[in-house]
């Protein structure tokens, strides 16, 4: 039985439901409310969709919650792949509204890149989902059915997995239903996934971090920096005009269970020189942390350019003098444009 089957027809999308609402719902269906964890282990744990086949419940109830809830995955209208495994899956939500997923392989295990939001309000000047502008948040049930399909596609269903929330959107901007999907994939009553393989992706607001890493602490940080001055990454990330890398940096400089990675785009005559790097090692100083350099990917009409060798090896150079852990991202997915920054479902150059 695979997730992307369709068993039931539509009703009350099942993966909307956490595990207290669903108990509730049940309730007034006139059955038990501890049904509700069996109801999620099938889901989440035996990945069963059809309430035919919930044999722990009776028959009679199986049948009701058949008739009543919709237990189908977003649907798949396209998918693209490339030479190393790695595959951009269009997902089509209940409403017609489509985000797109990434599946990663890694050494020993993959990764599943996913969204959390319909396009990005953000706009940041570099990257395509910007461009799209921004259509609603997901709900939680959408952002942990990207998890469930992309798991779907494993070669070895019990191979391990990370989840790095680096897809379409930001995060924090949709923190109340994160934090609800975080629940469902983290908890021992439903996927039970452990926090450290998982990473959030954040331009950074620091009042919706704190409650975050306040509910899961093992979660991993990944900040977008992209420029260790205000100017250059407003410039870059329009939406941080209103808040200062200062309080940014002051909040991330507490002690955390895991380092904080910084992520930096580097582009061409942009943001990429030594003088650039110094500020970037000035900034960071003190705080637990690696650096993730990320030569830009090509997004048509934004411009931008990816350093030279020699701009490129200069600016690492300046990071490995000071001490820092540094690593290049040779991203994945480019000639699929699944690539970091590239994920977009319908947009045009301009």
């Amino acid at each position: 039985m695979t997730c992307s089957e369709i068993h039931s027809p539509p009703g009350e999308w099942i993966y909307d439901f956490n595990l207290d609402t669903l108990g509730e719902r049940l309730i007034q269906l006139g059955m038990p409310s501890y049904s509700a964890r069996q109801v999620f282990r099938w889901l989440y744990v035996r990945g069963e969709t059809d309430p035919r086949a919930w044999s722990d419940i009776s028959l009679a109830h199986r049948r009701t919650l058949a008739d009543l809830f919709d237990t189908r995955m977003p649907r798949i209208p396209a998918e693209s792949s490339e030479k190393g495994g790695t595959r951009k899956i269009l997902l089509e939500l209940r409403d017609g509204e489509r985000i797109e997923a990434v599946y990663i392989p890694e050494q020993g295990h993959v990764t599943f890149c996913i969204s959390s939001q319909v396009g990005c309000p953000l706009a940041c000047a570099f990257c395509a989902t910007g461009r799209m502008g921004f259509r609603r948040n997901l709900s939680a049930g959408e952002i942990v059915s990207q998890v469930l399909v992309l798991s779907g596609l494993k070669e070895k269903p019990d191979s391990r997995f990370n989840i790095v929330f680096m897809g379409m959107g930001e995060p924090m901007l949709n923190l109340e239903n994160v934090i609800a999907a975080l629940d469902v994939l983290t908890g021992d009553h439903a996927m039970g996934i452990p926090q450290r393989h998982i990473t959030l992706s954040t331009v950074g607001y620091p009042a919706a971090l704190r409650e975050l890493e306040h509910r899961f602490p093992g979660v991993k940080l990944s900040v977008s920096l992209h420029a260790a001055d205000d100017e250059t990454r407003t410039r870059l990330m329009p939406s941080t005009s209103s808040r200062s890398l200062k309080e940014l940096i002051q909040y991330l400089s507490s002690p955390r269970r895991h380092p904080v990675t910084f992520e930096y785009v580097l582009i061409r005559g942009v943001n990429d020189s030594p003088t650039h790097a110094r500020q970037l090692v000035k900034r960071v100083a003190g705080i637990h942390c690696k650096v993730n350099l990320i030569p830009v990917n090509p997004v048509a009409g934004t411009g931008f350019y990816p350093p030279d060798e020699s701009a490129e090896e200069r600016f690492l150079a300046v990071l490995h003098r000071s001490g820092i852990r540094v690593t290049v991202r040779r991203s994945k997915g480019g000639s699929i444009q699944s690539a970091c920054g590239q994920l977009a479902t319908d947009v045009s150059p301009s």
